[in-house]
């Protein structure tokens, strides 16, 4: 059988699209994969925000483009790219057990966020850890930064900035956590949605492919998954959000973490909810529900 994967053309996009082979491969030794890197809308436009631009799910709809047309099969996604709410043809078929979900500060001067001095500019594309910046330290100047890794970490050398804000996962995988100057606390710095999760979208139709990646899906992480994504269907909340919310499983419970901070960082609210596996999404709503009765929607002005 073969199949054509659709990813991103970025060094980091293709290093999690090889897992995906990899462990798919594991499994389907007759199984042949090829690779389809698409250049999509938001990686085309560097000069502007995401969130003036609609949000990172524009990294997804050049992908889902490629499998409604048939020009690829499945399409490798990092979660916390993908909006809560997928359009009706789509699903996501599988994941990958998480990797790290932590926030990381990188920097060539200061060794932490406490060692910041006022007016420190630190760079980040996201709304929510501007939000968890602020709180923690509102006197830093957070500037916007766009661009793959390897060209944030260009432009902290090139003393543009003091420090800037990534993705654990994403530098381990890069084999760059020789960069990582400080772990950030999840209690302080809540991930993203699906933060350190790599995702495997496919149309709801294809039904063979289901099938097939039920063998490759981490049945823990998608329960993970399921909650997070819940929550912030049910906020209405998107990549431009200032939302976090972390998942964990134990004792076959699930706990979620949720917070919605407001977007000066001034304000934060937050909810703890647990329950059973099998009622992730419920349990997501629940704490979509108990943030909202806290007024997580005029936080996120969203009224």
């Amino acid at each position: 059988m073969n199949i054509k994967i659709a990813t991103r053309g970025s060094k980091l996009a293709l290093i999690q699209t090889d897992l995906i082979i990899a462990t798919l491969q594991h499994q389907y030794a007759d199984l042949t994969i090829e690779k389809v890197e698409v250049l999509t809308t938001g990686d085309q436009i560097q000069d502007r925000s995401l969130a003036e631009l609609g949000g990172k799910g524009l990294f997804v709809k050049g992908l889902e483009e490629y499998l409604l047309s048939g020009k690829a099969d499945i399409a490798m996604h990092s979660l916390k790219d993908v909006p809560p709410k997928l359009d009706d043809e789509f699903c996501i078929a599988a994941v990958l057990e998480r990797q790290s979900p932590h926030d990381v500060l990188v920097s060539e001067k200061y060794a932490s966020i406490a060692a910041l001095p006022p007016g420190a500019i630190v760079g980040t594309s996201s709304v929510r850890r501007k939000a968890a910046l602020l709180q923690l330290r509102s006197d830093l100047d957070i500037k916007m930064i766009r661009g793959n890794v390897d060209t944030r970490l260009k432009k902290l050398s090139d003393g543009q900035f003091d420090a800037i804000i990534l993705a654990e996962a994403g530098l381990k995988r890069l084999g760059l956590e020789q960069h990582i100057k400080e772990v950030l606390a999840l209690d302080n710095f809540t991930p993203s949605v699906g933060q350190g999760i790599i995702a495997i979208e496919c149309l709801q139709k294809r039904l063979d492919l289901i099938e097939l990646l039920q063998k490759v899906n981490h049945a823990p992480t998608y329960a993970i998954m399921s909650a997070e994504r819940a929550m912030n269907r049910a906020l209405n909340a998107s990549c431009n959000s200032p939302v976090g919310s972390f998942a964990t499983i134990s004792s076959d419970k699930l706990h979620l973490l949720g917070i919605v901070w407001s977007l000066d960082g001034l304000k934060k609210i937050e909810t703890s909810q647990s329950g059973s596996i099998k009622d992730a999404e419920k349990i997501g709503v629940l704490a979509a529900e108990e943030l909202k009765r806290k007024g997580a929607m005029q936080l996120m002005g969203l009224e």
